[in-house]
């Protein structure tokens, strides 16, 4: 594989701008098709796809150089396809006499066939249907497109496919893209025989999955046309033994088309912006009396909580069609926040309990995302087969339980959180805080406001001075407060408990922000802050999370929370004085007072330097502008060039002006690096990121290298609070290293990718080139340390200094990558918190 990727993939980059990867996919992938079809012929006449006399690829090599070969490969494409039935609606569907037109495609044409000529394909059709599935999840990241569109992470479809186990016999996959689980499942049972049937919306993708499993001989394969499963289902009559599926996680108004009469949907419609339990109910209708399912959905299908969603959950239950739910980690779907979760459906079941098991705690973690490892894998299927109870992973739920929960599948409410003994004095949290009395008027004046960014994070400074809030105004989505509260954030994985005292003045609060006043007489507010940030309270709070993008909690699950409560407001301030003084002195120890003075007088001591050093970038970029438009003007052959007089009184040509604004640009040189040191304020605000980005990366083409921006397919809220200088230095900075220290030479296939995905609260922010790894020795610290020096190969230096500073002075976690092994192989991560939506 290697050796045919690098030959595809140095030629796009050749091309890359010139024409759309897309279409590039789909020509390739038919060559290849073709060339595979017509060697088989050649070896055996008798043969799955008949291949004619005009597509024999000895006869299109021997007219490569005409220059009607474009219509002479179409023409052989043609003949294919309708001399062989179950390869309608493929070649004809690509289109590509619209695609491709001219000298310059021709010679693309040409080019792609010639590679494709040089290659060995596999001799098995087993082989060459998974090479066609390598290329398209090549492809797929090639583009900076979601890898998803074409086929499920490779750990998670070698999981399903296992927790199907399938026998012989018929597999549905109504969502099916390329056939990736179809693929999975031949190479996991080679033995077996199966009948397969697909159906997927996308013709294109469609189109090439008929091509990919054309030859293979031992399975038999049907594709139903291109059209929507929920609407208009290919395969009314199947009784199918299997039905494996992911589908799309969003679908907006998916019931437009749907009749509510329909057989499928027996237990109700859900409601039109949720298809998860349509998906669900499809599945269960056709399998057969002993059938089975496994289902990637969104999390969201486990606990949703319309009317709709309860009652078909109900009914899923009821009738002991649900097996086990497992939930997935997060990030282990590529380029998207979304929370998933495995649904296993048996019509043949022999128990009315649900296995539900948990997989945080089995997940293999990388910068750019999760995996399952081979034993990971093992160890879940073992417990699913096993039906067996494993302590923080798995539990086995009965019937009663669930109906106790009002039919919620969510895993976590299920587990045992505490321990026994753990607590000396267990309370609920309501015992002690009530709702607060609000004021639910919209204020018609600028008034403080207090939102979840404004909650603290730290134990020991929990109280929110009042004096130092922003006024605002369009406080709609806010409520009026006057009093002494405890606040707590409804919002992601951290409840952020802090304290307000209004001043007799009345304030307003987000609404996601829960409101309780405190029972002062029974309990200290600080000992009871103290118990919110307990790891113990966490544990709880995340078996209450709901939501799959971005988690929440609700405020009648606050209330629920258990916590440990002496009687005595003695006893709470004896343990509020002995804690503090343990934090106090584990501080020391792990910082100590004079490693933070010294940190601070290099902060100092570096940061003229670091200014001088981003101004020097941006006048090296003014320069390498200059050198570009002289490179553009000297291959010029008509027009102004650069021996051309500007101003005959003088004689200045363009080739003189150019040299002036060199010579001006060093004088600029000089004047940077005569700067005074200042201190620099961080001016934060609120921005959209995607768009920022996509501005930087604009302005920093250029011809020495590529830069591939991928974005999250999924709409999501993109706005953050940051320093917007901040950001464009340190990427800036992380681009420029990429190019002194990390590209060899002037090529396009230097790549730059950017890319922007939605995880939750967060958005991932990744930012990677292909250029030389990083030197060995140097780790996330000392490439954020201004004193790392730089080198030919070193893809580092004073630039990963604002990398730091910007990490730091937004409090934002991030994380260095540096493998070798990869085709990208050097790159920063951050994790951006979004700006909540007020």
């Amino acid at each position: 594989m290697s050796g045919l990727e690098n030959n595809f993939w140095s030629f796009f980059n050749n091309v890359r701008g010139s024409k759309d990867i897309k279409e590039l996919r789909e020509i390739v992938i038919s060559l290849i098709f073709l060339k595979y079809a017509s060697d088989k012929c050649s070896n055996n006449p008798i043969n799955e796809i008949s291949v004619t006399q005009k597509a024999n690829w000895d006869y299109l090599a021997e007219n490569s150089r005409n220059l009607n070969f474009l219509d002479l490969l179409i023409e052989a494409f043609r003949s294919v396809e309708d001399q062989n039935d179950k390869i309608k609606d493929t070649f004809s569907l690509f289109d590509f006499s619209r695609k491709f037109k001219g000298e310059y495609d021709l010679n693309i044409i040409r080019e792609l066939f010639e590679i494709t000529s040089s290659l060995e394909l596999p001799q098995d059709d087993l082989s060459f249907s998974k090479l066609i599935g390598n290329l398209l999840t090549r492809f797929s990241d090639y583009e900076g497109r979601n890898v998803t569109s074409f086929t499920t992470p490779d750990s998670v479809s070698k999981l399903m496919v296992q927790l199907l186990a399938p026998t012989e016999g018929s597999v549905l996959d109504s969502t099916c893209g390329s056939g990736g689980f179809f693929q999975e499942i031949a190479d996991t049972y080679p033995q077996k025989k199966f009948q397969f049937y697909g159906q997927e919306l996308d013709r294109s993708v469609l189109a090439i999955a008929k091509l990919r499993f054309a030859f293979n001989y031992k399975n038999s394969f049907q594709f139903g046309e291109a059209k929507n499963t929920l609407a208009e289902n290919q395969f009314p009559n199947l009784d199918s033994d299997f039905v494996i599926m992911q589908p799309p996680f969003k679908v907006p108004n998916w019931s437009r088309d749907v009749s509510p009469l329909d057989p499928r949907f027996k237990y109700g419609l859900p409601h039109k912006n949720n298809a998860n339990l349509a998906w669900v109910q499809h599945a269960i209708h056709l399998l057969n009396s002993k059938g089975k399912a496994v289902i990637l959905l969104g999390q969201s299908s486990l606990f949703a909580t319309q009317k709709e969603e309860i009652a078909i959950r109900k009914q899923l239950l009821e009738n002991n069609f649900v097996e086990s739910i497992i939930t997935m980690p997060s990030g282990i779907i590529n380029y998207t926040g979304i929370r998933t979760c495995i649904w296993i459906l048996n019509k043949a079941k022999n128990t009315d309990s649900v296995l539900m098991i948990e997989t945080d705690s089995l997940v293999e973690r990388l910068v750019k995302g999760s995996y399952f490892s081979e034993k990971s894998i093992n160890k879940i299927n073992h417990i699913y087969n096993d039906f067996v109870e494993v302590k923080d992973v798995s539990r086995i739920v009965t019937l009663e339980e669930i109906r106790k929960k009002k039919y919620s599948l969510y895993p976590s409410q299920y587990f045992d959180i505490l321990t026994e003994g753990e607590l000396s004095n267990p309370k609920r949290l309501d015992e002690f805080v009530v709702p607060a009395k609000i004021n639910k008027s919209q204020p018609s004046e600028l008034l403080k406001a207090i939102s979840i960014k404004d909650l603290s994070n730290n134990i020991d400074n929990f109280e929110i001075d009042i004096s130092k809030l922003e006024e605002r105004g369009n406080l709609k989505n806010h409520v009026l407060f006057n009093g002494r509260a405890l606040l707590l954030s409804t919002i992601g994985g951290d409840l952020k408990p802090s304290f307000v005292d209004t001043l007799n003045q009345e304030i307003a609060i987000q609404k996601n922000v829960a409101i309780f006043t405190v029972d002062e007489n029974r309990v200290l507010v600080d000992f009871l802050v103290q118990e919110l940030n307990k790891d113990y309270v966490e544990r709880q709070l995340l078996g209450f999370l709901k939501g799959a993008a971005i988690k929440y909690i609700n405020k009648k699950d606050i209330k629920s929370l258990i916590i440990d409560v002496p009687s005595l407001t003695s006893q709470q301030s004896d343990i509020v004085k002995r804690e503090k003084k343990i934090r106090f002195q584990k501080l020391v120890l792990e910082s100590g007072y004079q490693k933070q003075l010294d940190n601070f007088k290099k902060e100092q001591e570096a940061d003229l330097s670091s200014k001088r050093h981003m101004l020097n970038q941006d006048v090296s970029s003014l320069n390498s502008i200059v050198e570009y438009i002289k490179g553009e003007f000297n291959s010029r052959t008509n027009g102004i060039q650069l021996g051309t007089v500007l101003d005959k009184r003088d004689g200045t040509t363009m080739d003189i002006l150019l040299n002036s604004l060199t010579d001006t640009v060093r004088v600029i040189s000089e004047q940077v690096n005569s700067l005074s040191n200042t201190v620099e304020d961080i001016k934060k605000e609120v921005f959209d990121v995607k768009l920022f980005i996509k501005q930087l990366a604009k302005r920093e083409s250029c011809k020495s290298f590529s830069i591939v921006e991928s974005y999250d397919e999924d709409e999501f809220y993109t706005k953050i609070y940051a320093d917007k200088s901040q950001l464009r230095n340190a990427f800036k900075c992380v681009l420029n290293n990429a190019i002194r220290h990390g590209f060899g030479g002037n090529s396009k296939n230097n790549v730059f990718k950017i890319t922007l995905k939605d995880n939750g609260e967060y958005i991932d922010l990744l930012l990677e080139n292909n250029g030389d790894p990083l030197p060995k020795g140097v780790t996330k610290q000392s490439y954020s340390t201004k004193s790392m020096k730089a080198g030919k190969t070193g893809n580092t230096g004073i630039g990963g200094w604002h990398v730091g500073i910007f990490a730091k002075s937004h409090n934002l976690k991030w994380d260095l990558i540096n493998n070798e092994n990869e085709e990208f192989k050097v790159g920063v991560m951050f994790k951006l918190e979004k700006h909540e939506r007020i």
